[in-house]
């Protein structure tokens, strides 16, 4: 028997067991950068896609997907994970010299 129904805003952090139904019905309003995250909040809550019943996955739904994430969200990874990616691949780089692996 499915739980109690939740908006999507309770779900993020939180992984759906045993499963999820989802119903892909976007607000009006929303512009293509809040229906990607909605998305991908949906899509990112279940263990394996096979626990996860779509009700409204619609090509325009495929279409969004399909157009990746929203510029300002790469974007501001890039800039807020830049140093700490070059320190890690440094590191490696180190860690291999150290151990002999070439």
């Amino acid at each position: 028997m499915p739980a109690d129904a939740c908006p999507l805003y309770s779900l993020q952090g939180a992984t759906t067991d045993p499963g999820l139904i989802a119903h892909f019905v976007m607000p009006r309003r929303a512009d293509d950068d809040i229906k990607w995250l909605i998305i991908y909040v949906l899509l990112s809550r279940v263990r394996g896609l096979s626990r996860l019943r779509s009700i409204g996955l619609k090509p325009a739904i495929r279409k969004i997907i399909e157009g990746g994430p929203p510029t300002m969200l790469a974007e501001n990874f890039e800039r807020l994970f830049r140093e700490k990616i070059q320190r890690t691949k440094q590191a490696a780089e180190a860690a291999k010299a150290a151990l002999g692996w070439h």
